[in-house]
């Protein structure tokens, strides 16, 4: 590990550095060269350690100047070219030979920024429901809030409960079955009454106990009513967050709203949303029943 640390700082003082430096490398880029068939069994086991290298080092960009732009692990331990070829970094307004100080207070494009992303993010397979998620009326905290829900990165007891951080997994809402995020927001009967009186004057879908909430997305997103469709979606996400609140609410002690004043509070967000909206005046025009979604339960 001595000899890597010669090689990537350069270090002038060393004879061994500067020979390999001038003579072995010639100018590549020392992180992704590939391990010649030929090449000595010290170099070979040099370049076999730069993997575990990267564990233990970190680069401190200061004025970027002796950094490498793209052949530099100085981005999350791992350089912007790999995966990339000259073309591509020519094509983003760049050269390989471009230092981190060339984007640093520069107001020009020299590095297009959609590039650098695409080659440094994993990429997965585009979900079923984003559109029910992230659709074009929706409310930005809530829409979140549903994101996280369909990831499944809400912190339910289930999940607190495998990192050994909770005493109980028992839903806070029923106290009759364990908290998970299907459990909480569609299958406790407390969520679940409380959603069957939202959607009744919405839409007719029914909840089969197999389903998950992104079923429940995509059962609304398919409704036929564009309006209808769109005033579930919102109503869902709306009743999620609010469910979320009233369970931290008990979690942490600060009472317990109940289903007629938690009821109040979705309708109340989702009339805020939607009566400031023309497309809800204008279908309303064509479908008057379409306020009995917004009027507050008795």
């Amino acid at each position: 590990m001595y000899y890597v640390w010669l090689i990537i700082n350069k270090d002038e003082s060393s004879l061994w550095s500067r020979w390999v430096l001038s003579t072995v490398l010639k100018n590549k880029p020392f992180w992704i060269i590939t391990t010649p068939f030929d090449c000595s069994w010290i170099w070979r086991q040099i370049l076999a350690l730069r993997d575990e290298v990267l564990s233990h080092i970190s680069y401190d960009i200061g004025r970027g100047d002796s950094i490498s732009l793209w052949f530099d692990p100085w981005c999350h331990s791992s350089t912007l070219a790999t995966g990339l070829s000259d073309p591509i970094i020519g094509y983003s307004y760049s050269n390989p030979g471009a230092r981190v100080s060339d984007i640093i207070g520069r107001a020009c494009p020299l590095v297009n920024v959609r590039w650098i992303w695409d080659s440094i993010r994993r990429r997965t397979a585009v979900t079923p429901w984003w559109k029910a998620v992230w659709f074009k009326h929706g409310i930005p905290r809530f829409r979140t809030h549903s994101w996280l829900l369909c990831l499944g990165r809400l912190g339910t007891l289930d999940r607190l409960d495998n990192w050994n951080i909770t005493d109980t997994t028992l839903c806070y809402l029923c106290v009759g079955g364990v908290e998970s995020h299907n459990h909480l927001f569609l299958h406790c009967p407390y969520a679940s009454f409380t959603l069957g009186h939202l959607l009744h004057s919405i839409t007719t879908i029914t909840i089969p106990p197999s389903w998950a909430w992104t079923d429940l997305l995509l059962g609304l997103f398919a409704l036929e009513n564009p309006t209808r469709r769109l005033l579930a979606l919102l109503a869902v996400q709306i009743f999620a967050y609010h469910i979320w609140r009233e369970r931290n609410a008990r979690r942490h002690g600060k009472g317990v709203f109940g289903p007629r004043l938690l009821l109040h509070g979705i309708i109340t967000d989702l009339r805020a949303r939607v009566l400031t909206e023309p497309w809800f005046t204008t279908a309303m025009t064509y479908d008057p029943q379409l306020i009995s979604c917004i009027t507050y339960f008795e």
